[in-house]
């Protein structure tokens, strides 16, 4: 599902929300938001307020970790500036969507390579 610019919308599957803020998600660094990203899940997950009986083992130790990326998903750049969503990685591949990454490339003078 696309919404009315041709983004994709992946608020059904996204098995988490996160919001960075402007700040965080500005840095112009595509890894350091997903690194954050994650540490931010990894705070849900010790605050209870996210079970980690949702994530596999390799999963959860890419959690803990705080890595950019965690087995199975990818952190999808929304469309609005510093909202993360842990999304399963084939539905991220065949969106083909940069999200607000691909949006600000030009203006932050970076690029957006995973």
């Amino acid at each position: 599902m696309y919404d009315r610019r041709g983004l994709p919308i992946f608020d059904d599957i996204a098995a988490v929300d996160s919001n960075l803020g402007r700040q965080t998600a500005l840095t112009g660094r595509y890894r350091g938001t997903m690194r954050a990203a994650t540490r931010d899940l990894r705070g849900m997950i010790n605050r209870g307020e996210m079970s980690a009986g949702r994530f596999t083992p390799a999963q959860l130790r890419a959690i803990r970790g705080g890595r950019a990326q965690t087995p199975g998903y990818t952190w999808h750049h929304h469309q609005n500036i510093g909202r993360m969503q842990l999304v399963p990685r084939e539905a991220a591949q065949r969106s083909q969507s940069r999200g607000w990454v691909g949006a600000l490339s030009p203006l932050v003078g970076q690029g957006s390579s995973r």
